[in-house]
């Protein structure tokens, strides 16, 4: 209701409630998930609730811009120079792959995600070129230049791997990945 008095048994009256405040984990995994299961108990406190899901969603959405805006300073500072064939598929590819490799409900998952992603890329390209280079692999099944697409090819195995047993990432909360079932 526009007016914050509720409907009685549908909606608490949140006009001169402190709710978000004093539940801020509870508010804010509403907004993430779409709701709060349970009874909402309404102490009537000076503040109003006044706080909407569109409202933190924005404020996620200028934040993350903020976040994507520094990165493409650095990397143009790090490149020295700014082009659009600089941001390529294969980097969208990346940051993805790292998130979901991570997991997107922790703060530290995508950062860990691109650690251990790096880890990968690096490990199975120095262990497939010594298995070329000293015949382990034979050269009917792979060549030297063939690593780069075969190391790809095992990260979309490891994802598709992990969507299948772990769809909430290495460090993610399965209950956090749950579908509101109201």
């Amino acid at each position: 209701m526009p007016d914050g008095k509720g409907v009685e048994g549908i909606y608490p009256p949140l006009a001169k409630s402190d709710f978000l405040f004093k539940h801020l984990k509870e508010s804010i995994l509403a907004v993430k998930q779409g709701g709060i299961e349970g009874e909402i108990i309404v102490n009537a406190a000076a503040r109003s609730l006044g706080k909407n899901a569109y409202w933190y969603k924005m404020q996620a959405l200028m934040i993350g811009g903020v976040f994507g805006a520094m990165g493409g300073m650095l990397r143009a500072i790090g490149t020295q120079s700014a082009q659009p064939q600089n941001f390529i598929t294969d980097v969208t590819f990346f940051a993805w792959v790292a998130l979901i490799l991570g997991g997107a409900a922790k703060v530290l998952g995508p950062i860990a995600g691109a650690a251990i992603l790096y880890a990968i890329l690096s490990f199975t390209d120095v262990a497939l070129r010594q298995g070329v280079d000293n015949g382990h692999i034979p050269e009917w099944l792979m060549t030297g230049t063939q690593v780069g697409q075969v190391r790809f090819m095992l990260i979309g195995l490891g994802l598709i791997l992990l969507a299948a047993f772990r769809p909430q990432g290495i460090f993610g909360n399965k209950e956090e990945m749950a579908l509101d079932d109201r």
